[in-house]
């Protein structure tokens, strides 16, 4: 078994070779996607201005605005995510950043090739 720990915040051109490669040697593949529901949710109560970890320039964003379009982003992105994942039958799990690492280990552990990906 493999796990691998990211949030996937790049595109899978990115991160997409290693994964096919740690498949081509028939691994049990599980791929634990992290991530804050504040952030997919775009849950934030003032204007400000954003700075993407990943890189780029701080962008001034009114959440009102922006939270509409938000899980429209996200569901876009996962779909993506997910069809790339499926070509290598990784087991692909969604875990919220403030999960509790035992409860994380047991599904990471107890997921199967095809259980759907869901949001805790």
């Amino acid at each position: 078994m493999v796990v691998v720990l990211s949030d996937l915040m790049e595109e899978p051109e990115t991160w997409g070779p290693a994964v096919a490669a740690l498949a081509r040697r028939q691994t049990d593949l599980r791929v634990v996607q992290l991530y804050d529901a504040r952030e997919w949710d775009f849950d934030f109560a003032d204007a400000a201005r954003f700075v993407s970890p990943e890189g780029g320039a701080a962008l001034p964003l009114d959440p009102a605005r922006v939270q509409p379009v938000m899980q429209d982003v996200v569901t876009t992105y996962l779909d993506e995510v997910r069809s790339y994942l499926s070509q290598y039958q990784a087991v692909h799990l969604l875990t919220p950043t403030d999960t509790p690492l035992e409860l994380a280990l047991a599904r990471i552990v107890r997921a199967r090739p095809g259980d759907a990906p869901r949001r805790p």
